[in-house]
């Protein structure tokens, strides 16, 4: 499943890694296994046109990785990739793409 388009728009601070992981949980789902790459460089591109700082998205995705959201993308590898990511959707370089769980649960725990 790739990233919808038009994720929703960071609400509260974006200065606050909390609010960055509320947003996560509001617009991620959860997946069995980890975050797609192609998603986590969607996270981070449309956190980035929020002016959120590249060290508040990686804490913010370390709080969402506490809820349960597994990123196995080093925040650097994000970054450097990030800068050239467009919305386009990108193939998962031939490989099955992982599928969200169809519960309406959030990963773990409460945002």
């Amino acid at each position: 499943m790739a990233p919808p388009i038009f994720l929703g728009r960071l609400s509260g601070n974006s200065r606050s890694p909390v609010s960055v992981r509320n947003w996560v949980a509001q617009n991620v789902p959860c997946f069995d296994g980890p975050v797609p790459q192609e998603w986590t460089l969607a996270i981070y591109a449309k956190l980035r046109q929020a002016y959120v700082d590249t060290a508040v998205i990686a804490a913010g995705l370390e709080l969402a990785r506490k809820d349960g959201y597994v990123f196995n993308m080093p925040i650097y590898t994000v970054i450097k990739r990030g800068q050239s990511y467009s919305h386009k959707h990108r193939t998962n370089n031939g490989r099955t793409k992982r599928e969200p769980k169809t519960s309406t649960q959030t990963c773990s725990g409460s945002a």
